[in-house]
């Protein structure tokens, strides 16, 4: 039987490589199976100038077909109903809680719906050709197991673009500090209280914390607004400024490109120290993902937290 792993994608770069590696690893326990993408739910923000695209085809990932038809056998359609029901209404611990408690049974019937944390998954019946995934799977668990095919495949297929040829050398030729900024949405009245975790305060005691160990250090600042970073985060030592404008995939290959990092708690920072090759990285975390007592999947053993 040809399985299918039809994956319903939401949100922007940083959720979207979440979502297609843990594909990869419900691709992994089939014998045979074949990836259907679903970016309706992108298509629907109707604002790809702020990212809003199904930006996977600017990697090596695998061929996949798109369609954003219904494809969920009758018995799924009872269980997906069962579930919104189950946990309409609710969210943070609660959410997670519910979804935990409904994931064994769902997972069997070729179910996977997941918003935060990680939740044990398990494999589905035989018979169930169809796998409909629905969530973000923001956990490094959710595909540790083929963690190594994913790195691969997460490398952008274009080559770096001739104005940041100069700045990539730089980056690799140096104990270079990643340091990402997110603003732009996390500013939005209805966010900030949730996600504007990491203050001026802490990039400058994370970039201090790495320059200890390397005081000439090549500070390499990321973000949606460059112009309040030169104003505000003020450092000592050389540092270089990414132009702001660049496309997502370039953006990803310079910052991965980076020997450590200073991360915002954001899933795209996630990413680029994720798939960074330096093996003795440093990376430094602020101390909560969010401020709502939502459960979270991100951190890894070998972070410092501030």
């Amino acid at each position: 039987m040809l399985f299918v792993v039809i994956l319903n994608m939401r949100e922007r770069l940083g959720n979207q490589l979440f979502q297609y590696s843990f594909a990869r690893n419900i691709m992994n326990l089939c014998s045979d199976s074949v990836l259907v993408i679903n970016d309706d739910a992108i298509k629907k923000k109707n604002n790809s100038e702020q990212g809003w695209i199904n930006s996977l085809d600017d990697f090596s990932v695998i061929p996949y077909l798109k369609d954003n038809a219904d494809m969920s056998a009758w018995y799924q359609k009872i269980l997906l109903k069962i579930n919104w029901l189950y946990t309409k209404n609710k969210n943070g611990f609660e959410l997670y809680r519910r979804q935990k408690l409904l994931s064994g049974i769902l997972n069997k019937f070729g179910l996977y719906i997941f918003q935060d944390g990680y939740i044990p998954f398990r494999k589905p019946f035989g018979f169930v050709k169809n796998k409909i995934l629905v969530g973000y799977f923001e956990a490094p668990e959710y595909f540790k197991d083929i963690d190594s095919s994913i790195r691969n495949e997460l490398k952008a297929v274009k080559p770096v673009l001739e104005k940041n040829i100069s700045m990539l050398e730089a980056i690799q030729s140096t104990e270079s500090i990643c340091v990402t900024v997110r603003r732009g949405d996390f500013l939005n009245e209805n966010i900030s209280k949730d996600r504007l975790i990491c203050t001026v305060d802490y990039y400058i005691k994370g970039i201090e914390f790495i320059k200890e160990k390397y005081p000439n250090a090549l500070i390499c600042f990321f973000s949606d607004d460059i112009d309040w970073v030169k104003n505000n985060i003020k450092v000592k030592g050389k540092a270089l400024y990414e132009s702001g404008n660049d496309p997502v995939w370039e953006k990803l290959r310079l910052m991965s490109s980076c020997k450590h990092f200073v991360i915002s708690n954001s899933t795209f920072s996630w990413w680029a120290q994720h798939l960074a090759e330096n093996e003795e990285k440093i990376v430094i975390a602020p101390s909560r993902w969010c401020n709502d007592k939502r459960p979270v999947g991100l951190y890894e053993k070998n972070w410092t937290i501030l």
